[in-house]
């Protein structure tokens, strides 16, 4: 009997590490390339060592950030898209979904990304406190950067996609029109689609958020041209091939990540950000025990079946009064993990 009953394990647990084995594969972020030496990681709210940075992983979740003078190149497996940061810069690695979502928070700083077609469900985004950029396969820039003239000097950073080969699709939260100067409405979304060669940027002017649509700057071609990808990015041309003269940027500081945020935008804050996906952690952990629970309970279940249709009823009857128990047990713990709201609660 001992015997059967050791037999019905392993075959349940077969089954359990069969079910784990055909998930799908993780996807995560690969550094190629790196110029400088002032790197850190930020993972599960705790600064973790690259070491040597090249073949380094990043995952979801993760926040990098650049310091002067350093420049990153980062692969997305398993698409094989490719970001570069520029020094300065702080950005997060919010999902990496292999077929599904890849996206990405820009918190202050500049990226460049070049994608190559997305088909079905796949989908690829970077996003700020003020805009989103969606794309189905280009090279595009993106920066959130200090104001330079006094009229949007408000503190508050601005934001500019732009387009240098493909098609962009941005998300804009800017004051509706009909707003007076005293009114604190809530921020309404404006689309625009960028062809290649156009630019849209999104800063506070006095106390109104207001986007505006023009060709990409001069010095903006010539910053990324003078900083072209060093690893190889197999998305096609560039879409930056006439030579410019390069105007010297303002210095992009490294801020906190509230002072970066624009307060009547729809977004979070990286401590806000932390909880959520600490959250979400906690939701997914509920989700996949309650599952392994479920696999186990009809493993048992089944071969209780198979025992009592054979040669000993009994532990068959054994076998699936346990699995019905343990499947019974899944239901409320399943539940409890699809009910976990990752949302951040008002404090």
């Amino acid at each position: 009997m001992k015997r059967n009953i050791l037999a019905g394990l392993v075959l349940a647990a077969f089954v359990v590490c069969g079910t784990a084995h055909g998930q799908a594969p993780q996807a995560y972020a690969e550094i190629e390339y790196i110029d400088g030496d002032d790197l850190s990681v930020v993972r599960k709210g705790l600064a973790v060592s690259t070491g040597d940075p090249l073949g380094f992983r990043l995952f979801q979740g993760d926040q990098i950030q650049t310091g002067k003078g350093t420049f990153l190149e980062i692969r997305i497996y398993p698409r094989k898209d490719m970001l570069k940061l520029s020094e300065n810069t702080t950005f997060v690695i919010q999902k990496l979904v292999p077929g599904g979502e890849n996206s990405f928070q820009l918190i202050y700083g500049r990226v460049r990304a070049k994608v190559d077609k997305l088909s079905g469900k796949e989908e690829f985004a970077v996003r700020s406190t003020t805009t989103a950029a969606g794309v189905r396969g280009t090279d595009f820039g993106y920066d959130v950067i200090a104001a330079r003239n006094a009229k949007t000097a408000t503190g508050e950073p601005l934001s500019r996609v732009y387009c240098f080969d493909g098609v962009v699709e941005v998300t804009t939260f800017v004051t509706p029109p009909s707003a007076r100067p005293d009114e604190k409405l809530e921020p309404v979304p404006q689309t625009y689609m960028l062809a290649a060669g156009e630019m849209v940027t999104v800063e506070k002017v006095e106390t109104r958020v207001e986007a505006t649509k023009t060709s990409i700057p001069e010095d903006v071609k010539a910053f990324w041209q003078e900083r072209e990808f060093k690893s190889g990015a197999e998305t096609g041309e560039s879409g930056l091939s006439e030579k410019t003269e390069a105007a010297e940027l303002p210095a992009v500081p490294v801020v906190p990540a509230a002072e970066a945020q624009a307060s009547s935008a729809p977004s979070l804050d990286l401590s806000e950000y932390a909880i959520v996906m600490t959250t979400m952690r906690k939701k997914n952990t509920m989700i996949l025990l309650g599952t392994l629970l479920a696999s186990t309970g009809m493993a048992l279940q089944g071969t209780g079946a198979f025992l009592y249709y054979t040669d000993n009823p009994g532990l068959g009857l054994n076998f699936f009064a346990a699995g019905a128990m343990i499947t019974g047990v899944s239901i409320p713990v399943f539940i409890n993990g699809y009910f976990i709201d990752p949302k951040l609660e008002k404090r």
